[in-house]
């Protein structure tokens, strides 16, 4: 396969050049019609529909019908990865209600501050999250 090839090659060159190793299980070749890759806690995948659809377009001052099939490549957060190290933390448990599926939980190392200092720590993780992740297509 090409990509596996440069992949190779790219890896000889770090070596060579470099001195530095290319890790061969953190840098796998993954097609992405078929399967998502992960690249720095994102999901990286292309979404594309079975059949195209019909759009009106511009064709030189005309309006017309053409077929187009619309390959999008999308940028997804891993929200069960995210979930699991926020039970890992200690901010969510799983819930015991089939509604509820997850349950914030008191974080008691804070207890000794005061509601400001509480807020504002939560806040700084909501908005670290946010920030991080507020070009994905599954916000």
């Amino acid at each position: 396969m090409f990509a596996q090839m440069i992949r190779d090659k790219a890896a000889g060159f770090l070596e060579r050049e470099l001195k530095v190793s290319l890790s061969k299980e953190k840098t796998k070749v993954t097609n992405l019609l078929t399967d998502k890759a992960e690249f720095l806690g994102f999901y990286i995948r292309i979404n594309k529909p079975n059949e195209s659809r019909k759009v009106m377009a511009m064709i030189k001052g005309s309006k017309r019908k053409v077929k187009i099939g619309h390959n999008v490549m999308e940028i997804l957060a891993p929200f069960a990865k995210i979930v699991k190290k926020l039970i890992k933390e200690g901010f969510v448990e799983v819930g015991k209600n089939p509604k509820k599926k997850y349950v914030p939980i008191a974080k008691t190392p804070w207890i000794h501050l005061d509601h400001h200092g509480i807020l504002s720590r939560y806040n700084w993780i909501t908005r670290g999250l946010c920030n991080y992740y507020r070009n994905v297509n599954n916000i």
